[in-house]
């Protein structure tokens, strides 16, 4: 295959190859008896090369395109075609080198068609017109030494110092050196001082021996071998308790992701889908090389061994400015090896140069088997975004981004992955994040998110299993509720857990808020002040060359490391254990952990537990002063211990902070910190957030939640949310805050033990319920401060009940038009209520019975375990509410 390369030095600008081109383009059509004029302009548009035909005098546009790397596209050649109609000459001319886009080829094939009035010369074509002109040899004369392989991929290399043959040489199936012939005579290049100035130039052949001796190719070809060697596959761990990735048969959930990627692979085999470019992203600690390492596991499997072969390899190994093709081949050569590609393909793949390494006769061979045969092969580039943090391999930049486009181009049944940490602040200018981001429609993606509950509980599961201990049910409680979905926090937490049962002690670190930061600092515990300067020392330089460092540390310091799995080893690099605990050496700190507890507990009701915890009370005094049932008081203990305010050992309780005001600090950042107030937040920015689009929210990031408990989750939410100051609710309208007044009055709120309508008490006296009305419609709204004066609490709290007020953070409004209406709603919802149906039997039968008889006779009935006491004031209340509400004549009938 015969190419063309425009060659400058590496600073010269675009234009400065086009006039190379265009001066060479001139000297062709000069020959065609074509008189020439360069840079043209006209009105809106510039032309490369007017050509006028010296016989008929027919003007030609002449477009010239130096494109070494990247494709021409389509856009060209439309412009060009706008051009030639617009001025009316007679045809218009594309030169160009490199390659066509897909685009761009169809684009040709129909001018063809329509017998259009363009005229396409490709590198091919260039090279014919210049050997026809007699301006070169032809590449087919030149005399080649024996003894050496080379590359079918000659280039015509045209430079300032004139035109030269390169013809590439190949070792181990990959362009290593080059030899050079002058164009004009085929006479081989022997001139050091030209060799270095042609070498210099910014080629796809910079990288490359430049007419090697015998000793140079015996030792390319060593290195070659040895490069190969170092390219390492994702590894995984040896044990379950191992924080590298999971071993396949320990890997859990994500079915229906893995399914996805094989179901994409299946659309690529089948010749289904164009995209030839996958990717996957996630977090860092969310599962990718775990994904990838299972992927290859399946690919493996009875169903889809001789249809999908996956090669993952760890490019925090790379080493080589020619890791590109040496993956390729390596995954190529595996693939025989493995018995998925035939050993016919053995020792006569080779390679295209590095701006198009599938451009090879024995590749397009073995991609026709491929096809025949609904094969397809994934090449995974796993810890892609490390690769570019080594600035010794810059030049990987531009091959990287020449081998996507050529697999997009190719459409062939091979297909690259990526994996991207989404938590890597990456400048928009920087070449990987451009690499990664460019590639977006042109890239099938596949997201990893937190675990779901049914993840948690296998991965608890396989705790149980490698520990040979039951997991009791508080434990996995604790383990799900602080893990909260982060399966790298998960897996920490899992092998914490492990260690304390292999070792027989309690695992107290789930006894008050989690504290990620104390997990990483066990894993720097006991280590000396020389590892400690190892550890940092790696990460600094990380991924970094084991021999590196052993110029600065001892080998006992390193082998002591790696016996405590603190580092692990990618070929000839070594880096730290992982990217999170490298993050963490690096900045002193953790992973940022979005809360994602969902509180059980409405906020008033916990607060009475805190002040009674701050008052010096214990559990079961808490449960009797309160009427809490055991059930009910460990569900907020187990809020309290996830909000902070708590430590909790079995029924030992100690408060972490000694005054109100600690305890409501620690609860607003709790709840500041919460992923639901990130997400309100930010949806508050761009529109408004009602109460249902909250229960939303909830079911997005909750979806293993049962449907009927999303109204009540969010109800609860957005209470807490609301307590602390930091949104208000007005009617249908979520507005974000940020506020500590009236904390304690709303926290305060009196609390209705949970009584629906269906149930009354007579928590404030009738004719102060009607005054308050009175007032709260003569001035529309009164302010929530109103809750201090004395009985105020009761009265609010029975309206409440009742739904017949309604409030934001600042006032109380009356939720109906008129005072009569609301009093009307209130006699009526009232008396029916049970104890008030039951009241109005019993008075119909005894009228004079006193209020403490009534109040024994309801505890009974409905067993509220009221004390003697409660009994008199709760009978008395009831009574006199009766008789206030049957003076009025509507409710005087009978009810029964």
């Amino acid at each position: 295959m015969i190419k063309i390369e425009v060659a400058t030095e590496k600073n010269a600008s675009t234009k400065d190859k086009g006039d190379l081109l265009e001066s060479l383009v001139a000297d062709i059509l000069t020959c065609l008896n074509y008189k020439t004029t360069s840079q043209v302009a006209f009105t809106g548009m510039e032309i490369d090369v007017l050509a006028e035909n010296n016989q008929t005098k027919d003007e030609v546009f002449v477009e010239c395109k130096a494109n070494n790397s990247e494709n021409i596209s389509a856009d060209v050649i439309k412009k060009l075609v706008g051009e030639v109609v617009l001025r009316e000459v007679s045809s218009g001319w594309l030169f160009y080198t490199g390659e066509l886009s897909k685009g761009a080829k169809g684009l040709i094939d129909d001018n063809k068609k329509h017998n259009a009035k363009i005229q396409i010369y490709s590198p091919e074509n260039i090279i014919q017109l210049l050997i026809n002109s007699k301006r070169i040899c032809s590449h087919e004369s030149i005399v080649k030494p024996e003894g050496k392989q080379f590359s079918e991929n000659i280039c015509l290399l045209i430079t300032p110092r004139g035109l030269f043959w390169i013809v590439p040489i190949i070792s181990e199936g990959l362009e290593t050196g080059v030899i050079v012939y002058d164009a004009k005579t085929n006479s081989p290049i022997y001139s050091q001082p030209l060799l270095k100035a042609l070498s210099d130039l910014d080629t796809s052949f910079k990288t490359l021996e430049w007419m090697p001796n015998e000793n140079a190719t015996d030792k390319i070809k060593e290195d070659i071998i040895n490069q190969m060697d170092n390219i390492v596959t994702i590894s995984y761990g040896d044990e379950w308790a191992d924080y590298r990735p999971s071993r396949p048969q320990d890997y859990v959930g994500r079915e229906e992701l893995l399914s996805g990627m094989i179901r994409f692979l299946e659309s690529v085999r089948k010749r289904e889908t164009s995209t030839r470019i996958m990717g996957l992203s996630a977090p860092s600690g969310w599962g990718k090389s775990s994904t990838i390492v299972k992927l290859i596991s399946s690919s493996k499997n009875t169903r889809n061994k001789n249809n999908i072969y996956v090669y993952g390899v760890d490019t925090r190994a790379a080493v080589s400015d020619k890791y590109v093709e040496l993956v390729l081949l390596k995954c190529l050569t595996k693939a025989i090896e493995d018995g998925f590609i035939p050993q016919k393909f053995k020792n006569s793949i080779t390679l295209g140069n590095a701006n198009n390494l599938l451009d090879s006769s024995s590749l397009a061979e073995l991609f026709y088997y491929l096809k025949s045969k609904q094969k397809v092969i994934l090449i995974y580039f796993d810890q892609f975004e490390e690769l570019f943090l080594n600035n010794e391999l810059s030049v990987l930049f531009d091959k990287f981004k020449q081998f996507i486009n050529s697999v997009c181009e190719h459409e062939e049944n091979l297909v690259v992955g990526f994996s991207w940490k989404t938590n890597m602040n990456i400048p928009s200018d920087y070449p990987a994040y451009n690499i990664w981001h460019n590639f977006n429609d042109r890239r099938k993606n596949f997201e990893l998110g937190p675990f779901t509950s049914k993840e948690i509980s296998s991965t608890i599961t396989k705790l149980e299993k490698e520990s040979g201990k039951k997991i009791d049910a508080k434990l996995k409680r604790n383990l799900t509720d602080h893990c909260q979905g982060y399966p790298w926090l998960l897996k920490k937490l899992c092998i914490y857990v492990y260690k304390s049962l292999q070792n027989e002690t309690e695992a107290d670190i789930f006894s008050q808020k989690l504290n990620v930061e104390g997990l990483f600092k066990q894993d720097l515990e006991n280590l000396t002040s020389d590892e400690n300067a190892c550890i940092e020392t790696i990460a600094k330089k990380s991924p970094v060359k084991e021999i590196e460092i052993s110029q600065l540390f001892s080998a006992d310091i390193i082998n002591t490391l790696f016996n405590k799995r603190l580092l692990i080893k990618s070929g000839l690099n070594i880096s730290l254990y992982w990217d999170i605990f490298k993050d963490y050496v690096l900045t002193n700190k953790t992973p940022i952990v979005l809360e994602k507890y969902i509180c059980s507990s409405r906020p008033q009701r916990y607060y009475e537990v805190i002040e009674a915890l701050l008052s010096g009370k214990n559990i079961s005094e808490i449960s009797k002063i309160l009427g809490l049932s055991r059930g009910t008081l460990d569900n907020i203990l187990r809020d309290a211990v996830m909000i902070g305010n708590i430590k909790r050992t079995g029924n030992k309780i100690e408060l972490l902070q000694k005054n109100e005001d600690a305890v409501i600090t620690a609860m607003r950042l709790f709840f500041q910190e919460h992923e639901l107030y990130d997400i309100l937040k930010k949806q508050s920015e761009d529109k408004i957030t009602t109460p249902t689009d909250f229960i939303n929210i909830i079911k997005h990031t909750h979806p293993n939640f049962a449907d009927k408990t999303f109204v009540a989750y969010s109800q609860t939410m957005l209470e807490w949310f609301r307590v602390c100051g930091f949104v208000t609710v007005d009617k249908e309208k979520i507005q974000i805050c940020n506020t500590t007044e009236n904390i304690k009055i709303l926290l305060k709120e009196k609390i209705s033990n949970n009584i629906g309508m269906d149930s009354f008490r007579g928590g404030a006296p009738y004719p102060k319920v009607e005054r308050f009305l009175h007032r709260l419609f003569q001035q529309n709204k009164l302010d929530i401060s109103i809750i201090k004066e004395p009985g105020m609490r009761n009265i609010i709290s029975l309206l409440k009940q009742f739904d017949l007020i309604e409030h934001s953070d600042c006032y109380l409004y009356p939720k109906f038009d008129s005072f009569d209406s609301t009093i009307n709603k209130l006699k009526h919802m009232v008396m029916k209520t049970k104890e008030m149906l039951l009241i109005a039997k019993i008075m119909k039968e005894q009228p004079n019975i006193l209020g403490s008889e009534l109040g024994k006779i309801i505890n009974k009935q409905f067993d509220y375990k009221w004390k003697p006491a409660s009994e008199v004031r709760i009978g008395n209340g009831l009574r006199l509410w009766y008789v206030n509400l049957t003076s009025s004549p509507e409710l005087r009938l009978p009810l029964f």
